[in-house]
């Protein structure tokens, strides 16, 4: 079998030694702080420490045992921050009045101390990634331009306070973010902003993070931004989501640290517009660390407790290591080794923006309690990437060349980097279908599926026409040599500013054990039709799911919902616990039946294998609801190397092991599963259904066929299905007249489904 050759990253250079060497120290004691002194005091201490090591040409500020509370503070070059030993920086409160919802669902109100947080900066590329990952000023710890600087412990930071009875703690540090501004022209508020991110670096050179501790960081703990050589080192992080976010940066290492964040992503390699640059994250190492979803919390105290059994998602605890989801720039040489996952959702890749991601390394590495999928490979063609559009708007919700994330178009001209059309995708309509007598779900309109964008064409005289970027003005012009029919139109309704899909390639996974993983979601490998995952190698993976379900849970799409109440970090709550299909990330046509219409018997037939492609969702591994397979669902790959895998399940699952759906290039070698008696390992998958991306559900768009050509192990049991009908919600057509909505009105019954004690696990008593 053929083996990859794949560089390894070589990460950081800079070092904590070469920071240190020859500073002075100066205490923010001699400055003024205290432990009794308000919030605004200390923060006037701190950052006079920092000017006046800064006017020295460098130095190390050192924070003593002891509680000081403070607002922002701005590092300079050359200027440490040591944190002693029993040295807690606590975030102080601030007045937040407004009590609109955030976007986790809790209120924004809080009496402040007297302080405020640096208001979020001015940012023209708002818009084209989360308000979270746009604005640096409003942290804790923010360091703007800034080269060589350590920020050091054995200290902790606190993004949280006790509650003033002492019950429970609040977030001091907002887990949302403030409301969008309206024009990219605007800083990032609509009047009101509080601090939301802990340590916050933004174009910056030679940092290094070491040692310290940080409880309850806000959006993101610890959020590096087109930085050069950083080293983050023997940290400890427990917080409410994010823990460490490395966007679009190179030559990073993150070594020895420890990551509970039990609602969001541990360890999370981005690749956004942020830092005002579309470029790819490069040479990145992450290697013996422990990532872990445990309630916040519970990991720095050492209880590790699991009151809560969902994130904010509604899916099982996060706390995993991923590259993505913002994946404008793309990826470029990432390895990952001796990472220890506990209580999480495994390891994700996911090019879903319009740039690649290539080159990854996975290897010896452990998980336990896996919440979701061990391995999510995901492309996607959501492109998330800017565009031009043809208007000097610089309104972000302008709707100009995209019906779908408007805010995704720059406005032309004004000095904003010009980014041309690159392609066109549709825009489609949705209407609401009552599928169970319960819930009404969206799905694509099937008698006007389409929704015609007027920016999307220019008229000259009486013709429609495509617009023609002209690169000597920076703007748009009429092209009369490319006259556009009405049909065109409807297919014009988002500009893309990508060529092509992204591509995910060069993928080596190896020495792999899984235990105790969540049976809904198996190893996924998802690319596109037009884009597959290309070049994968996956050996020495050995995985126990907790097993439990059946091909009836894949055609029907089941969701079974109960609460419960907890006690959490910040106080009780009744929490949703979704058994089955989880419809936060699975929408629209992925919680419809997987069956077609029989038109010789006027009934619905099983077509479990025809799963919606779902190519602009959220890549989450439940977005494809329950895959019609328990332990490796593999589609749109080409190049795909398995060998000295094992899977096994704790309870009989009766799904088939390994389903192959449009898998050219394939070879499976040395492979052990024992499913029960009459289920195949192996389900190779022909689909005559298949459609271009992003056109799936335009009538009357030509059908393409896919098949599976794969090398596999002697003996196997291998059994050949066909997917009967276009995937479930598609319009009826010329092509295929028949319906595709199973719902009531259509004689669709759903089986009654008892709770899978399986899917959340058993609960255990908290560590000693």
């Amino acid at each position: 079998m053929k083996r990859l050759e794949i560089p390894v990253a070589t990460g950081a250079r800079v070092t904590r030694e070469s920071l240190l060497a020859g500073k002075p120290r100066v205490s923010i004691e001699g400055f003024g702080a205290s432990r009794e002194a308000p919030a605004t005091t200390n923060t006037r201490a701190c950052r006079a420490a920092i000017a006046h090591c800064s006017g020295l040409g460098g130095g190390t500020v050192v924070v003593p045992r002891g509680i000081f509370r403070i607002y922002t503070l701005r590092l300079a070059s050359g200027v440490n921050l040591e944190l002693s030993e029993g040295a807690i920086l606590r975030a102080a409160r601030t007045d937040i009045w407004n009590t609109r919802r955030n976007d986790l669902g809790t209120d924004l109100r809080q009496d402040g101390e007297g302080g405020l947080y640096d208001e979020p900066e001015v940012n023209r590329w708002c818009g084209l990634q989360d308000h979270g990952h746009t604005y640096v000023a409003n942290s804790l710890i923010a360091g703007i331009g800034v080269e060589n600087v350590a920020i050091l412990g054995p200290g902790c930071f606190e993004g949280s306070a006790p509650s003033a009875t002492g019950s429970h703690r609040e977030h001091v540090l907002q887990l949302g973010d403030p409301e969008t501004p309206a024009r990219r022209g605007d800083p990032g508020h609509r009047g009101e902003w509080f601090g939301n991110k802990g340590i916050s670096l933004l174009n910056s050179r030679g940092i290094v993070l070491s040692g310290f501790e940080f409880l309850s960081g806000g959006h993101f703990a610890v959020l590096a931004t087109n930085v050069d050589d950083l080293l983050i080192e023997g940290v400890s992080l427990d917080t409410g989501r994010d823990g460490i976010d490395i966007d679009s940066c190179r030559d990073v290492t993150v070594r020895t640290s420890r990551v509970n964040a039990p609602n969001d992503d541990a360890i999370v390699i981005k690749s956004s517009c942020g830092g005002g640059v579309v470029t790819p994250v490069r040479n990145v190492l992450i290697e013996d660390c422990t990532v872990t979803g445990f309630d916040e919390g519970s990991a720095l105290d050492g209880t590790f407790t699991w009151n809560r059994r969902t994130a904010d998602d509604q899916c099982p605890p996060t706390g995993r290591v991923k590259l993505g989801t913002e994946s404008t720039g793309g990826y470029e040489r990432i390895t990952v080794r001796r990472v220890h996952f506990e209580r999480s959702r495994g390891f994700a890749l996911e090019a879903v923006d319009g740039s690649d991601l290539s080159d990854v390394i996975f290897i010896d590495s452990d998980m336990q309690e896996m919440s979701s999928s061990p391995l999510f490979l995901r492309i996607g063609d959501r492109c998330r990437f800017p565009v031009t559009g043809v208007s000097e708007d610089d309104a972000l919700t302008h709707q100009d060349l995209r019906l779908d994330n408007p805010e995704w178009v720059l406005p032309a001209g004004g000095g904003d980097p010009a980014f041309p059309a690159r392609r066109q995708v549709p825009a489609y309509r949705r209407s609401a279908v009552d599928v169970d007598g319960e819930r009404r779900i969206e799905v694509i309109d099937p008698d006007q599926p389409l929704r015609a964008n007027p920016s999307a064409c220019a008229h000259v005289g009486e013709k429609l026409v495509a617009w023609r970027f002209d690169e000597e003005s920076s703007s748009y012009v009429p092209d009369p040599d490319r006259p556009l029919s009405e049909h065109d139109v409807l297919l014009r309704g988002n500009a893309l500013g990508t060529a092509r899909p992204a591509r995910l390639r060069r993928v080596e996974i190896g020495r792999i054990r899984v235990r105790d993983a969540d049976p809904r979601h198996p190893v996924i490998l998802a690319g596109l039709v037009d884009s597959p995952i290309e070049d994968v190698e996956i050996h020495d993976l050995d995985v126990e799911y907790r097993g439990g379900l059946t091909m009836r849970d894949a055609v029907e799409q089941p969701r079974v919902t109960t609460t419960q109440d907890c006690q959490t970090f910040v106080g009780p709550l009744t929490e949703s616990l979704e058994w089955m299909v989880n419809p936060f990330e699975a929408k629209n046509e992925v919680l419809l039946p997987r069956v077609h219409w029989d038109e010789a018997t006027t009934s619905w037939r099983d077509d479990p294998y025809a799963v919606p492609e779902a190519v602009t969702g959220y890549p989450e591994p439940s977005m494809f609801g329950i895959l019609p397979a328990s332990g490796l669902y593999a589609r749109h790959v080409r190049g795909l190397r398995l060998d000295r895998i094992r899977m096994g399940w704790r309870i009989a699952d009766t799904r088939p092991v390994v389903v192959l759906d449009d898998a050219d290039d394939v070879e499976v070698g040395e492979f052990s599963a024992d499913p029960p008696e009459g289920v195949p390992v192996f389900v190779r998958v022909t689909n005559e259904w298949v459609r271009r991306t992003n056109f799936e559900y335009v009538p009357d768009e030509p059908f393409r066929a896919t098949c599976v050509r794969a090398v596999l192990p002697a003996g196997s049991t291998v059994c050949d299905c066909a997917v009967g009908a276009p995937s479930p919600g598609t319009p009826p057509d010329g092509l295929h007249p028949f319906p595709t909505i199973a719902d009531r009105g259509s004689g669709f019954v759903r089986h009654e489904r008892a709770l899978p004690v399986t899917v959340f696990g058993a609960v255990p008593s908290p560590r000693p």
